[in-house]
């Protein structure tokens, strides 16, 4: 019988006790957006009320025309934001955030 490829140790601590919020502390969270300002407003508010700082949050706007870069601006000043002028895709959205 083959055995299992070792593929080193985990990145998450043992035991029942760790926090994925510890392990994800160094994380830099890319959302991509288009026209989803109510959606946009919900993820942000969730990751807000779990305590992550919205600093280290990137969000490209793929060139929405529904408000959303106004309303990120007001309610979530610390989203490092970005409008694009033009929808580039999910890919190259995603590439270029």
């Amino acid at each position: 019988m083959s055995q299992p490829a070792d593929f080193g140790d985990s990145l998450l601590p043992d035991g029942p006790a760790y926090s994925f919020k510890k392990v994800l502390s160094g994380t830099v969270f890319v959302i991509l957006t288009w026209n989803q300002r109510e959606e946009t407003r919900r993820c942000l508010a969730s990751l807000e009320a779990a305590g992550y700082d919205l600093g280290r949050v990137v969000l490209w706007d793929n060139g929405s025309a529904d408000g959303t870069g106004e309303l990120v601006q007001s309610e979530f000043p610390g989203v490092v934001y970005h409008h694009s002028a033009a929808n580039l895709g999910v890919a190259s959205g995603r590439n270029a955030a």
